[in-house]
């Protein structure tokens, strides 16, 4: 008795299991497919698919786009370029647009047309990660290095990469400009090939860096010596002009020693006419000098300057004559 009831019990899950796993495709949650806009995707159906189909239906929102029909494909799109399907039932869609998100079903059949399966799919996009940038600090006894990369949301994965080989993040942050950050610290002698590689679960990029930590001076020993040769060049630059300061000096002082004689101009009278040198045997003739009248007064020079001014003529009077007495 007990052997026949575990034989029911067992013939009861058996058939309940063979009748989950035939209605799990329509019964289950929508499977939620990422994608990028400008590229292509491809929404798949069972894998491994449960034996051969009859005929293949892809859906989108109860509108037919493709079929399958004994390995034969036929697209029912407009635009026959934007659908592909594939023998096992792969729907390809290319040049994706925002447009193209939304509900996908596929519905697969028997031969003697009853449903199979039913798929049902929600096609969401995301935006594809930016190029990371990898910077590093070699100070005096580490090596700093520095993975950041700017996208909203946070990326599924950031890691730095050494030789192939993946480095535990020692601090994560994001900055105030909306860029989140990675960060390693080893050691100063850890030269090599450095991979900064941020993933948002669709897209891939990376940003290799090959660095080489050279030994020797640090930053604050540069700086430094920055320093003293600054200063070095104002003090040079304040000789200098002190130098030349004192030249300056010394030649105004000079200057003004040599004073420059003034000639006065030497009145006419003054002046003495030069003979033309003697013979050589005839004995020399000390210059005469010449004498001038002196000046006249300044009346007589106008008298003598202006020219005698005509005299006006008298007109004649007629002789008196004497009256004859009668």
């Amino acid at each position: 008795m007990v052997l026949k009831m575990n034989f029911k019990e067992i013939f009861l899950a058996k058939y309940l299991e063979i009748l989950f796993f035939s209605v799990k495709g329509s019964l289950g949650e929508p499977m939620k497919v990422p994608a990028i806009l400008s590229e292509s995707v491809l929404l798949n159906i069972s894998n491994p698919l449960n034996g051969k189909p009859h005929e293949i239906r892809w859906l989108r929102d109860t509108h037919m786009i493709a079929k399958l029909t004994n390995s034969s494909a036929k697209v029912y799109y407009s635009n026959k370029t934007k659908y592909g399907l594939f023998s096992n039932g792969t729907l390809k869609i290319e040049q994706l647009v925002q447009q193209d998100g939304g509900s996908y079903t596929a519905e697969i059949y028997h031969p003697d047309g009853t449903l199979s399966e039913k798929k049902d799919i929600v096609l969401s996009f995301i935006v594809a990660v930016p190029q990371p940038l990898l910077t590093w600090d070699c100070t005096r006894k580490q090596l700093k290095l520095t993975c950041e990369v700017k996208q909203e949301p946070k990326p599924v994965s950031q890691i730095i990469h050494y030789d192939d080989k993946p480095l535990k993040a020692t601090k994560e942050w994001k900055s105030p400009n909306g860029s989140w950050n990675v960060e390693y610290q080893g050691t100063k002698n850890a030269s090599g090939k450095y991979r900064c590689t941020v993933s948002n679960g669709i897209s891939s990029k990376s940003d290799i860096k090959y660095i080489k930590c050279a030994a020797g001076l640090d930053l604050l020993l540069i700086l430094c010596i920055a320093g003293g040769a600054v200063v070095f060049v104002i003090i040079l630059v304040l000789l200098i002009y002190y130098i030349r300061r004192k030249r300056m000096e010394h030649y105004e002082e000079e200057d003004d020693e040599e004073m420059p004689v003034q000639i006065f101009p030497v009145e006419d009278g003054m002046k003495q006419r030069e003979l033309p040198p003697p013979p050589g045997h005839a004995p020399q003739r000390q210059p005469r000098q010449l004498q001038r009248p002196p000046p006249q007064s300044q009346p007589q020079a106008q008298q003598l300057a202006a020219p005698p001014r005509p005299r006006p003529r008298t007109q004649q009077r007629p002789p008196n004559r004497i009256k004859e007495r009668t």
